[in-house]
């Protein structure tokens, strides 16, 4: 294979656990409901609420972000979404009532906006034609790999801690994909970008 053909499978690669990795985080407060409840930090009604608003702000935000995913480098946004998600998923592990992990999962919700729009872009525009076609299938696989991950990692960590490690692993874990992105990102980019 050529350099730029091991180039656009490693950018595909890198998208792909990326927006796994997101969609693990997405689904990071689902996992910790019952325990936060269980707890005694907020009720079953309030903890259903911290949810709506992630998702109410993360839509929003994709309807109205949509020229300003068009204006900015795909990379960039999505090393956006990757920091923000590592960064309110650790400040949740500290949040202790219902309004502060209110508007920290809102913002999670906003900052994540972009994700999916920008790997799209990464996809269309940086990728070999021949692998755009198959990219774009495969990338939906992501969403359920990452899903899988957050209710696993989350049963795993349960075991030992409580609730709020479950935010602390989340974290850890973008952050890890968030090198590995910024890496191929940078090796790709001379032959690919």
């Amino acid at each position: 294979t050529s350099k730029a053909e091991r180039a656009s499978w490693m950018l595909f690669f890198a998208c792909w656990i990326a927006y796994a990795i997101i969609s693990m985080s997405k689904s990071a407060y689902s996992a910790a409901i019952a325990p936060i409840v269980q707890s005694g930090v907020m009720e079953k009604s309030q903890a259903g609420l911290i949810n709506s608003g992630f998702y109410l702000l993360y839509g929003m935000a994709q309807l109205l972000g949509e020229k300003l995913v068009d204006r900015i480098s795909p990379i960039v946004m999505v090393s956006f979404s990757l920091i923000g998600a590592a960064v309110t998923s650790l400040a949740m592990a500290f949040a202790d009532g219902f309004l502060s992990m209110f508007i920290l999962w809102s913002l999670c919700g906003l900052l994540q906006f972009a994700m999916y729009p920008a790997i799209l872009r990464v996809l269309a525009e940086y990728l070999l034609d021949e692998h755009k076609s198959k990219a774009m299938v495969y990338i939906s696989f992501s969403y359920c790999a990452g899903s899988l991950l957050n209710y696993l990692g989350s049963a795993m960590v349960l075991k030992f801690f409580d609730w709020r490690m479950i935010f602390v692993f989340s974290a850890a874990v973008i952050v890890l994909i968030l090198i590995l992105w910024i890496f191929i990102s940078k090796k790709t980019s001379g032959v690919l970008l």
